[in-house]
């Protein structure tokens, strides 16, 4: 198993102390004296020591101009970068709860919602879509619910809005995935992240979330786009609003009731795939419909 970087300086560090310690030991201490040759064995045993050490010091120096470790380094960053924008959104919304400025634009984050959009298209974005589709099928196989599959709703909650008061839940629920990732999660999903094994387990990330599949379904049929729709159609849809409305994900976010409600409207107007859209959504919060 490699020893991170911080260890393996410490036991540079730990091997040059116990060198010069030996070294000083034989040379200056009664026992010293005992030994045939001290000062050849003084100096036999702190040149093996500095052998080590200098070997040490080497793979340690490769270890760190490798692509491995620059990878891992690049991935570090942009985690931290996205964990500090969102608890700069959530700050400032807490800020703004408290002051109630009257001006619209003291509400806006637009720089923070391009610097995380930036970020997790990048290598990082790819490392949490990875460890959702892992976190999602071990979840799939034992039958049971898991908050990653609304990793995608968190992120809509965050892009759709204008208004930082509105995003808090997304920030918030997004926040709480970063801070899942542990130094040992990161480190063994750098090389998946980087490699062209990434390019699979993104397609299948793909094929176990609800929200994605149910935007390709809606956005890519050509047919039936709008049409009246059937008793139980209009019952279902009925159910499905109430619900989603109820939701404790959705019933305090006023952004995302409006979206669902402009939705519901359409849906009634016979636009299937505004239909689909809030059905897909009732499943992606409550866990129904899994794979």
């Amino acid at each position: 198993m490699r020893l991170p970087v911080p260890a393996l300086t410490k036991l540079i560090l730990f091997l040059s102390l116990t060198a010069m310690l030996i070294g000083v030991a034989i040379l200056f201490f009664p026992f010293g004296k005992n030994l045939m040759g001290d000062g050849s064995n003084s100096s036999a045993i702190t040149t093996a020591i500095a052998l080590i050490v200098g070997t040490i010091g080497l793979v340690l120096a490769t270890y760190m101009q490798s692509a491995e470790y620059q990878r891992e380094t690049e991935l570090v960053d942009d985690i931290q970068s996205i964990r500090i924008i969102l608890e700069i959104m959530i700050s400032r919304t807490a800020a703004l709860s408290v002051s109630q400025p009257a001006s619209p634009a003291a509400f806006d984050y637009q720089l923070e919602k391009e610097a995380l959009f930036k970020a997790l298209t990048g290598p990082a974005g790819r490392l949490l879509v990875i460890q959702k589709a892992i976190k999602t099928a071990d979840a799939n196989l034992a039958q049971k619910d898991e908050k990653w599959r609304t990793f995608y709703l968190s992120v809509s909650e965050i892009m759709n809005n204008s208004d930082l008061r509105y995003c808090a839940g997304g920030a918030v629920s997004l926040l709480r995935f970063v801070e899942e990732l542990d130094s040992e999660t990161i480190r063994k999903l750098t090389s998946r992240t980087v490699s062209t094994q990434s390019v699979d387990e993104l397609s299948q990330a793909t094929e176990l979330d609800i929200l994605v599949k149910a935007g390709i379904s809606t956005y890519g049929a050509q047919e039936e786009e709008q049409r009246s729709l059937t008793d139980t159609e209009a019952d279902e849809l009925e159910r499905v609003y109430l619900a989603l409305n109820a939701h404790e994900d959705i019933k305090d976010n006023p952004g995302l009731k409006r979206e669902i409600h402009e939705s519901y409207l359409a849906a009634r107007k016979g636009q299937i795939p505004a239909y689909r859209l809030l059905v897909a959504l009732l499943q992606k919060v409550t866990g129904d419909g899994q794979q």
